[in-house]
C-alpha cells in the first residue's frame, strides 16, 4: 500500500512553503471544476526551460485538509514530475516519487530530471565506480523506468552515462538484466549534457525505437551528434528538432536522415564545413527553420543557405550580432527563380545600413509577417530604422511593397522626425479588398513598435501628439488591439 504525501516530506520539487490556513471555498464547486483549477494553478512555466513554477500539489495540500483530500484524489494533479536532484536529500526524494508515481494512476506523465551542480560536480565522471553507475541513484532511476508506457514527455539534463540505468535491473536472484523501454505514449524527448558533454566514442545510450508517437527530439552540447542519431531508430517520425550548442554538426548526414522533419531550431551550431557530394542537398518537408548563432555566424550560415534547398521552407528565424549582408545570405530566397515563398521573417542583428535592408525584403511579396530586431547597443543614429523604412509601406507607392503583410513588429533604435511616420501603417491597416484595392494590399492586422527615438534633430519626440487627428488615429488603432507602442524600457508611448 502506497503511504499518504505529507506535506512535511521534503520534495524533489523545491518550491517554497505555505502556511496552514483554514479554506472553504471548493464546497460548492463541481469536482472537475476544482480539479482544473488544481490543475492550472500547477502547471510548470515550460517556456524558462527548467519548468519552475508557482504552486505544486503538496503546496496545495498544505491549504487546508479539504484542499488536501482533493488534491490527493486528482490524479491529473501529479501527472507532470520535476526532479531536482539533492545529494543531501536522496533518498526521501526516492521514496516521495514512489509515491508520487503512483497517484499518477497510470496517466501519461511529463518528466523533468535534472541533476544539481553539486551533485553534478562529484558524479561527473566517477572513474572508480563500476560502470561509472552511482547506486545511490539507481533505485530512483529504476522507478521512472518502470514507469516508461507512461512516458509522454521526458526532459533529461543528466550525466549521459547514467541512460544505461534506465535499461538494467535486477532479477530474483538480484542478477543484472537488461530490458528495453516500453515507450508507446512518448511524444517528445529532450537530452541536455551540460555539466558532462559527449565524448567523441560514447553515445546516448536510450535507444527509443519502441516510442512510436515521437515527434519532438531536442539534444544540447553534444560532440558527436552523428553517433547519437545512429543509435535512434525512430528517425522517420521526428518532425521537429532542437539542436543546441552542439559541435560537429554534419549537415549531409543529419538532413537526410530526418525525412519528415517540419521544423528544426539551431542554438549556436557548428557545422561541420563538408560540402556535398551532389551540388546541393533537398529537404522536401522543412517548413520552419530557426537559427541563433554569435560565433563564426557568416560561414555557418552560407554554408546552410548555399548547399541545403528547403522547397517547401514558409518560416525563417535567423539571430546574429553584428550586420548581416542579406541578398548575399539570403540569395536562394530572393532570386528570379526562386522556389521559396517565405510567409514568415524573423530578423535580429545590428542594422545599419537600411536601404539594404528594404532592397532585400522588397523581393519578398508572399511575406505576411515580419519581426525585426535591431539588437544594436549605441542608441545613435547609425543603428536601427528610419521614417524611409515606414514610408515603402505606404499604399501610394509605385510598386507596393510587402503586399502579404500582416503582422509587422520591430524592436530597436527609430530614427525619426516625428509621429508622422505611422501614417502608411494606418492607411494599410485600413484597406478592403474589392474595387477601392486594386493592388490586393493585405490588411495590416498587427503591428508592434518597441523602440526609443534617436534622431538629434526631430521637431518633437514621437511620445509628443501635437496633430489631434494622429492622436484620434493611433488611439484607435490601439483600442481595437491593432497598434502596440512601447519604449525600449517597456512604458507605453501614451
Amino acid at each position: 500500500m502506497v503511504p499518504k504525501l505529507r506535506p512535511s516530506d521534503n520534495h524533489f520539487d523545491n518550491t517554497r512553503q505555505i502556511e496552514e490556513t483554514p479554506v472553504d471555498l471548493l464546497s460548492t464547486l463541481p469536482d472537475e471544476v476544482i480539479s482544473i483549477i488544481f490543475c492550472d494553478a500547477c502547471q510548470p512555466i515550460h517556456r524558462n526551460r527548467k519548468w519552475r513554477r508557482a504552486c505544486y500539489p503538496l503546496l496545495l495540500g498544505q491549504i487546508s485538509r479539504q484542499y488536501r483530500q482533493y488534491a490527493w484524489a486528482t490524479s491529473e494533479l501529479w501527472t507532470t514530475v520535476v526532479i531536482r536532484i539533492d545529494i543531501q536529500k536522496l533518498a526521501a526524494q526516492t521514496e516521495l516519487l514512489e509515491e508520487w508515481l503512483a497517484r499518477t494512476m497510470g496517466r501519461p506523465i511529463d518528466i523533468y530530471f535534472e541533476i544539481g551542480d553539486q551533485l553534478s560536480r562529484r558524479w561527473a565522471r566517477p572513474m572508480s565506480m563500476p560502470g561509472r553507475n552511482p547506486s545511490s541513484v539507481v533505485p530512483m532511476i529504476n522507478l521512472l523506468a518502470k514507469c516508461s508506457h507512461q512516458w509522454r514527455c521526458i526532459d533529461f539534463h543528466i550525466p549521459s552515462f547514467w541512460y544505461p540505468i534506465f535499461i538494467s535491473s535486477t532479477n530474483s536472484n538480484d542478477q543484472p538484466t537488461e530490458s528495453v523501454l516500453d515507450l508507446p505514449l512518448l511524444m517528445s524527448a529532450s537530452f541536455h549534457h551540460e555539466d558532462t558533454v559527449l565524448l567523441p566514442h560514447e553515445v546516448l545510450e536510450l535507444d527509443l525505437a519502441l516510442a512510436p508517437s515521437l515527434r519532438m527530439l531536442s539534444l544540447s552540447l553534444c560532440k558527436t551528434p552523428s553517433a547519437i542519431f545512429a543509435t535512434f531508430n525512430c528517425k522517420r517520425k521526428v518532425t521537429s528538432m532542437i539542436i543546441d550548442r552542439v559541435h560537429s554538426i554534419d549537415l549531409n548526414d543529419l538532413i537526410p536522415r530526418f525525412p519528415n522533419l517540419q521544423e528544426v531550431t539551431f542554438h549556436d551550431p557548428k557545422f561541420m564545413q563538408t560540402p556535398p557530394h551532389n551540388a546541393f542537398i533537398t529537404h522536401q518537408k522543412l517548413r520552419k527553420l530557426e537559427i541563433n548563432t554569435q560565433h563564426e555566424w557568416r560561414r555557418h550560415l552560407k554554408f546552410l543557405f548555399i548547399f541545403f534547398m528547403f522547397p517547401q521552407l514558409e518560416s525563417l528565424s535567423v539571430s546574429v550580432p553584428l550586420t548581416m549582408r542579406y541578398k548575399e545570405l539570403f540569395q536562394r530566397f530572393i532570386a528570379p527563380d526562386s522556389k521559396y515563398h517565405l510567409t514568415s521573417l524573423s530578423l535580429s542583428c545590428k542594422i545599419t545600413k537600411e536601404f539594404h535592408l528594404i532592397d532585400f525584403l522588397s523581393a519578398l511579396g508572399t511575406l505576411r509577417e515580419l519581426y525585426i530586431r535591431d539588437n544594436s547597443t549605441e542608441g545613435t543614429p547609425e543603428f536601427g530604422v528610419s521614417s524611409t523604412f515606414f514610408d515603402v509601406l505606404h499604399p501610394d507607392e509605385d510598386s507596393p511593397h510587402l503586399p502579404s503583410l500582416e503582422v509587422l513588429s520591430y524592436e530597436g533604435n527609430l530614427v525619426v522626425q516625428a509621429i508622422d511616420f505611422l501614417e502608411p501603417l494606418i492607411i494599410r491597416s485600413r484597406v478592403r479588398d474589392g474595387n477601392e484595392n486594386p493592388d490586393r494590399l493585405a490588411v495590416l492586422r498587427k503591428v508592434r513598435i518597441q523602440a526609443d527615438q534617436v534622431s538629434d534633430s526631430a521637431e518633437f519626440s514621437i511620445a509628443e501628439y501635437p496633430d489631434t487627428q494622429y492622436v484620434w488615429e493611433v488611439m484607435m488603432m490601439m483600442e481595437r488591439g491593432i497598434l502596440e507602442l512601447l519604449t525600449m524600457g517597456g512604458g507605453r508611448w501614451i
